[in-house]
């Protein structure tokens, strides 16, 4: 390019010379029906596809049945539905054959605790305060409750606690000298400490039988006795919680052999349990369990109370998922001790850590995984913010993607549609406002009901903080949790990242805090700005004068602490209900984006580029992923809504006048809503495949069902997670079937458009992924995404992959001569439905990515200059690491540039890229196409270059 002056090599690197960088990898769902040998099966056909490293799930024990493995309950061994490590080994060795990694992705944020299978909590639930294991999650063990001082609240109950009680629905068993109270599948540990109520009563059992001063009644007394002697739960002292966790055990076994070797014993010990688990009908008759639940260190309750009383750090808002401390030295160490012991042994590569904002210091963390574990190649998940940057001190080689996805999926969003497709929307909706402001609503909304536990810890934290001097005391606690739900529901990002030694935040988390807190004001009505300015110099650590070091480490808590809820409640307000909630494009609406800005201008996107090949140039570059809320094709396909703008306006009216009889009226009201049909109409077209003879595959409508139910639940208007509307949510299930019913006329205009939208979006998606695979980033595939996928949100998304029909297809595509191959490269195209072109695209990229990975992985990146009347239907770069280069070359808007589809080679008129001398060359090799062109003028026409096809990589040396 003319008026380029350098090329800005990466100023990151691998963090040791050791460590192994991915060249592409392939994300697999692992779970009991696909576990590690399915997965070394499948080695030789990503080996051949391209794949150079393996991107898993997690696969630590997770809970039994689990889909995803999110829900781990034990870090310490590999889960055992999917293999164990004999089946790690053998996956191992397959991968190491064909010179292929593994990234390990890691939960350092939660367990599952909905379960019988986690040790550590159950430990905690056994022991309380005196749990070895209670460091290992963030409990307030001193709520305002004064009922819950010392106890975990477990809100697992299906109904009031006095109810299920009475109803005999908890029951106290005895297991292998244990004993457990049990309800439903759940079983929860009863404190050794305890168990004297219930073998004092098996004692009378044996002296009402005449076993009075026998030697099983002095065992059993003696028993008991122990167990009135243990440390109590509220002793943390390292010596007494050893003690504790020795003798209580010793009691167990006790118990265990005492019953064993006594069939009189057994008798006495289920007449107590018969007699303490009440009767039916006799609410005294529950005295004695109730009293004995009451002595633990838990509290039992129903699930409904959890967003006001839950008293233990969350996963976001499920009360499932208990957050990890793993700041704690010993807890990072024991979470993380298996992953360590498979990467020293090279059967893990690399790491993807899960939700990385979620973790209490983020920089520290990283920092110290990375020293611990040798300084691997290591990803995060993240979300950023339009204008947010990973900070530079991390550890990380970046993200795992999100912010790729977003960006370049906007390079095929036709701005000039935008106008239209609001208008659109706007004559459609029923939930007004701007969409800030329903983000803003959205949030409040999370903050002051879900996370409503949350806010109420963080505002008495503030509370106390208030009382240190005189200027701030007269703030009561009730205004603090207005003010705090405020600039929370303000808050431009996920979170900011103060550390424990910071004196101050950093310019960024600043300006982050200052911009909060100024909407806050702006929107309060009721509130003194005084209060938000106290918050403000909270959270900017601006002490005042004769703060002492104990009070200014609670404030720098507290930022900490507010750190913690920011992030969960953006995604839950942003992704999971304001997303369900405005979407005139509902393709923008992803994981990471949003409906602004209306797609990515071309110079935004190579601004940005430069900047990811200088700073995090192996990134991971995702357009799919587990958590997307649709799969990269159906999102391609909605993309061309931006295209055909005008056109979908008529036909969403006309759409809206025939579908009226359709809807079952609830309370003479037709149902769904409006904006619930807009939404359903959009999820139709995404996810409609290609038909066999007019018929909709099996189980299509069904999966529809699952994702708008998702979707109304998510939205809380008229149903939610919490408060499901059967009625509404069946009303929406009838309108999808009665819109998909093959005589019904509606169900032939929706198939006519969607046809409309299948080239251009095809064609939009296979140049997307050329981007993918040539800008800087480590593509990353999601398992299937090789051929056309159209799935919808999870779990739809998780179902299972053909690999064997993959395997074949790849097989008969692989190696054609050069003029095989443009025979074959036309039919494929002929035949773009059958997605075989997307694999042989995918192949090529790869194989051309796997020759040059120091090109690829540390080249510089420079956009190309393009002229003419087509320029705008154009992306062109180039990459370049010494005297090696690439260019990419892809064409967008194939709706707008009209039919045929690929344009034809007079389609791109007089349109040229500028060919700069750097990368002069005598000639250029398409790797897709096998074609070579010349390219050694100062300009290029594009006609020429996509003569076979709308994208090209065209690869050379100077």
């Amino acid at each position: 390019m003319a008026n380029r002056t350098s090329d800005p090599e990466p100023r990151s690197a691998p963090p040791s010379s050791q460590a192994r960088t991915p060249v592409s990898t392939y994300r697999v769902q692992l779970t009991k029906d696909f576990g590690f040998r399915a997965l070394a099966g499948i080695v030789d056909y990503l080996h051949a596809l391209g794949i150079t490293d393996v991107y898993a799930s997690p696969f630590l024990q997770a809970r039994p049945g689990s889909v995803h493995g999110y829900d781990v309950v034990d870090h310490r061994i590999l889960n055992r539905e999917i293999g164990d490590d004999a089946a790690m080994a053998e996956l191992h060795e397959r991968l190491a054959a064909r010179g292929m990694g593994l990234i390990a992705d890691v939960v350092p944020n939660h367990m599952c605790v909905d379960t019988n299978d986690s040790p550590w909590w159950n430990d905690v639930l056994e022991n309380g305060p005196g749990s070895p294991h209670a460091k290992f999650f963030d409990i307030e063990w001193r709520p305002p409750k004064s009922e819950l001082r010392d106890k975990v609240l477990l809100p697992v109950l299906g109904d009031l606690y006095g109810k299920v009680l009475e109803n005999a629905e908890l029951t106290l068993v005895e297991d292998a000298g244990a004993l457990w109270v049990r309800y439903a599948a759940r079983r929860f540990p009863i404190g050794p400490g305890t168990y004297g109520d219930v073998l004092c009563v098996a004692l009378e059992a044996l002296v009402a039988a005449g076993a009075s001063g026998t030697e099983a009644a002095l065992e059993l007394e003696s028993i008991a006795t122990a167990a009135e002697h243990l440390p109590t739960r509220v002793e943390t002292d390292p010596r007494k919680v050893r003690e504790r966790q020795r003798e209580k055990e010793i009691i167990k076994a006790r118990l265990r052999a005492w019953l064993a070797e006594r069939p009189a014993a057994r008798a006495a010990l289920d007449a107590a349990l018969e007699k303490m688990n009440g009767k039916r009908g006799d609410p005294r008759s529950f005295d004695a369990l109730e009293a004995l639940l009451a002595r633990q260190a838990y509290r039992l309750s129903y699930w409904r109370v959890a967003a006001e009383q839950i008293n233990y750090r969350r996963f976001f808002d499920i009360n499932e998922l208990a957050a990890i401390r793993i700041e704690e030295p010993d807890v990072l160490a024991a979470v993380h001790a298996k992953v360590f012991e498979l990467l020293e042994a090279g059967s893990v590569t690399g790491l993807r850590v899960d939700h990385v904002d979620g973790l209490r210091e983020p920089r520290r963390y990283l920092a110290e995984l990375a020293e611990r574990a040798g300084h691997p190649y290591v990803v995060v998940e993240k979300i950023l913010g339009a204008d947010e940057r990973l900070p530079e001190d991390w550890a990380t080689a970046g993200t795992t993607g999100y912010d790729f996805l977003n960006l370049a999926g906007g390079l095929f969003v036709d701005p000039a549609g935008e106008a239209s497709l609001r208008a659109a929307y706007d004559r459609f909706r029923t939930v007004r406002g701007s969409y800030e402001e329903i983000v803003l609503d959205a949030k409040r909304l999370v903050v002051e009901t879900s996370m409503a536990s949350e806010l109420q810890v963080l505002a008495r934290r503030l509370d106390r903080i208030s009382e240190q001097h005189r200027w701030s005391r007269d703030f009561t606690v009730g205004t603090l949790a207005q003010v705090l739900a405020d600039t929370i529901a303000a808050f431009p990002v996920y979170r900011t990242y103060v550390s424990m030694d910071d004196a101050a935040p950093s310019p960024a988390d600043e300006r982050h805090v200052t911009s909060a807190i100024a909407q806050a004001k702006r929107r309060s009505q009721t509130i003194s700005w005084s209060a938000f300015d106290f918050l403000e110099d909270v959270l900017l650590m601006r002490h005042p004068e004769g703060t002492t070091d104990a009070q200014r480490a609670e404030r720098r808590d507290f930022v900490m602490r507010f750190q913690e809820l920011t992030g969960p409640v953006m995604a839950k307000g942003v992704e999971d209900t304001t997303f369900y909630r405005y979407f005139p494009l509902l393709s923008l609406n992803e994981v990471g984006g949003g409906p602004r800005p209306f797609g990515t201008e071309t110079g935004d996107f190579h601004r940005r580029m430069i900047e990811r090949a200088r700073d995090r140039p192996t990134a991971l570059s995702a357009t799919t992923t587990h958590d997307t809320k649709r799969a990269e094709d159906a999102r391609s396909r909605l993309h061309v809504l931006s295209e055909r703008a005008d056109e979908w306006a008529m036909c969403v009216e006309d759409w809206r006048a025939l579908a009226d009889r359709l809807k079952p009226r609830i309370g003479g009201v037709p149902a769904p809503d409006d904006d619930d049909e807009y939404y359903i109409y959009q999820t139709i077209l995404g996810a409609l495949p290609a038909l066999d003879g007019g018929a909709l595959p099996e189980g299509f409508a069904a999966r529809v069902h699952g994702a708008v139910e998702k979707a109304l639940r998510e939205a809380k208007r008229h149903t939610s997670w919490v408060n499901p509307k059967e009625p509404y949510e069946e009303a929406a299930r009838i309108f999808v079937d009665r819109l998909l019913d093959p005589n019904e006329p509606l169900r032939e205009r929706i198939l006519a458009f969607a046809d409309r939208l299948r080239l251009p979006g095809y064609w939009g998606a296979l140049s997307a992924l050329v981007v993918k695979a040539t800008a800087p980033g480590v593509p990353d595939f999601f398992q299937g995404t090789e051929l056309w996928d159209l799935r919808m949100v999870d779990p739809d998304n998780r179902g299972s992959v053909d690999f064997a029909l993959r395997a074949q297809l790849l097989e008969r595509l692989a190696g054609p001569a050069r003029a095989e191959r443009t025979a074959l490269i036309a039919e494929l195209a002929r035949t773009l439905g059958d997605g075989r072109l997307k694999l042989f695209v995918t192949q090529a990229c790869l194989a051309c990515r796997r020759e040059r990975p120091d090109l690829f992985l540390q080249g510089s990146y420079f956009p190309l200059v393009v002229e003419g009347p087509r320029r705008d239907h154009l992306l062109a770069f180039a990459r370049r690491k010494g005297g090696a280069f690439a260019v990419t070359v892809v064409a967008r808007f194939f709706a707008k540039l009209g039919d045929p589809t690929p344009p034809p080679k007079e389609a791109w008129e007089e349109t040229t890229i500028q060919w700069p001398q750097e990368i002069a060359a005598p000639e250029v090799h398409d790797v897709i196409s096998g074609r070579t062109h010349r390219a050694g003028a100062s300009s290029v026409r594009v006609g020429d270059l996509l003569d076979a096809l709308p994208f090209c990589v065209l690869v050379g040396s100077t």
